[in-house]
């Protein structure tokens, strides 16, 4: 079982804009519950990416990344989306690496893939200097930040469009993680 650190302090309805302030969107969490979720969309992501027994210091990470997409985005299915993408990338990154999860920074490399997949799959995006504030602020720089960006868009080979049927797969795998929903879903 996953242990994941979710902000006691900010209510589900408080979102956060592109500028990195606080925001009330009625629809986006609170009608959907979401937050409620995050424990098992982080957990789902590390089965997607295959990394077995995470650090404490990794499910931070991801947590508070996945906890700033949900307040970020307008629904449950766009979340999913983003963190789909971001577990498709991430075989891209082991092979760079050598195939091996285990060197440390498996939190640090998700949660960045979670913002390149925020960015690429979202119109509205919150910027990189607001995920390193709310996210990577105790573990990096933001030039630091910024240059592992690129770093992972060059393993990418700066693509990122999934093939249809992984997409599909990957988001259905995410979606029926959230109990409401699954019922609904399949391929």
């Amino acid at each position: 079982n996953l242990k994941v650190f979710a902000p006691s302090s900010t209510p589900s309805t408080m979102c956060w804009t592109s500028e990195g302030s606080a925001s009330i969107r009625s629809s986006v969490v609170s009608d959907c519950g979401m937050q409620d979720h995050t424990e098992l969309l982080v957990e789902c992501i590390f089965d997607l990416v295959q990394v077995e027994d995470p650090r404490t210091r990794d499910i931070q990470l991801v947590t508070a990344a996945v906890n700033l997409l949900i307040r970020a985005c307008p629904c449950m299915e766009d979340v999913c989306t983003t963190l789909a993408h971001a577990s498709a990338y991430f075989p891209d990154y082991l092979v760079r690496k050598g195939n091996s999860s285990d060197n440390g920074e498996v939190g640090n490399v998700l949660a960045l893939l979670l913002f390149i997949a925020h960015s690429w799959c979202n119109d509205d995006v919150v910027g990189l200097k607001v995920w390193h504030k709310k996210v990577f602020r105790k573990h990096c720089s933001l030039r630091t930040l910024n240059l592992a960006v690129v770093s992972l868009l060059k393993a990418q080979n700066y693509v990122l469009r999934l093939d249809d049927l992984d997409l599909t797969i990957r988001r259905v795998a995410l979606l029926n993680c959230i109990p409401q929903v699954s019922r609904s879903l399949s391929l």
